[in-house]
C-alpha cells in the first residue's frame, strides 16, 4: 500500500530516521569519551535522563511545546482546499521516480526468491473524494499536501507507462462515494478497509497473480 507517505517523506529518508541517527551518534560519542578518559567515564547523561523524565519536568516541557509549537490542525467538514503549499514539481517528480525504481528493485528480489509482489496505490482523501463527506478533514495537511499534486501526476504515469499486472491502482475507489470513509485525517473506516481489501483480492484473482 503506497502513495500517501511516499509524498510526505519526499526526501527519500524513512520515517523516524533521526532516531536511528541519534542512537548511532550517541554510541560513537560514548566510545570517544571512554577512549579519552582511559576507560573511566561518568555517565552524567543518566542523571539528565532521570531529571527530564520526572512528571514535573514533563509537564513543563509539554506546556512549553504547546505555547511555542505550531498550531495543531483543526478538523472541519469544509470542502475548501487546505492552504498548505506542496513541494516544487521537481521534488514531486523525484518521489515518483524513486518509487518506480524501488518497484524494479523489489521485483528483481522477488523473482530471485520466488515471491509474487503486489503494489497497491492507495486511496487518499485529497484525490477523487468529496471532502464534504470527510468528517475529519484537517485544516492543514503539512507534508501530505504533496499528494494533492503528486497523485494526478502518478495517475498519468500509470496510464502512460505499463507497470505490469503486479501494480494495482486503487486510488479511484472512492470517486463516487457519498459517505464518510475515514476515522481521522487519513486512516480508513472498517467498511472502507474491507472495500480496499476486496478490490485487491479481486485484482490478484483476475490477473492470476497467485496460482491454485
Amino acid at each position: 500500500m503506497d502513495g500517501l507517505n511516499d509524498f510526505c517523506f519526499s526526501d527519500g529518508n524513512p520515517s523516524s530516521w533521526q532516531t536511528l541517527e541519534r542512537f548511532f551518534n550517541e554510541i560513537n560519542e560514548a566510545y570517544a569519551r571512554q577512549a579519552q578518559g582511559h576507560g573511566i567515564v561518568t555517565h552524567w547523561e543518566k542523571l539528565q535522563d532521570f531529571v527530564s523524565t520526572m512528571p514535573l519536568m514533563r509537564l513543563a516541557e509539554a506546556t512549553l511545546d504547546r505555547a511555542l509549537g505550531p498550531q495543531m490542525p483543526q478538523y472541519t467538514a469544509s470542502a475548501q482546499a487546505p492552504p498548505d503549499k506542496p513541494e516544487p514539481p521537481e521534488i514531486i517528480d523525484g518521489v515518483i521516480q524513486r518509487y518506480l525504481n524501488n518497484m524494479r528493485q523489489v521485483k528483481a528480489v522477488a523473482v530471485a526468491f520466488g515471491i509474487v509482489p503486489v503494489f497497491v496505490w492507495q486511496p487518499i482523501p485529497t484525490y477523487k473524494y468529496d471532502l464534504a463527506n470527510h468528517v475529519f478533514n484537517p485544516s492543514r495537511l503539512g507534508c501530505h499536501a504533496n499528494s494533492k499534486s503528486g497523485y494526478p501526476l502518478m495517475a498519468e504515469i500509470a496510464k502512460a507507462i505499463p507497470l505490469g499486472d503486479n501494480f494495482v491502482w486503487a486510488a479511484d475507489l472512492q470517486e463516487n462515494a457519498k459517505e464518510p470513509l475515514y476515522v481521522d485525517a487519513f486512516h480508513y473506516t472498517a467498511p472502507m478497509s474491507r472495500r480496499i481489501a476486496s478490490f485487491i483480492v479481486r485484482a490478484i484473482h483476475d490477473r492470476r497473480l497467485v496460482g491454485g
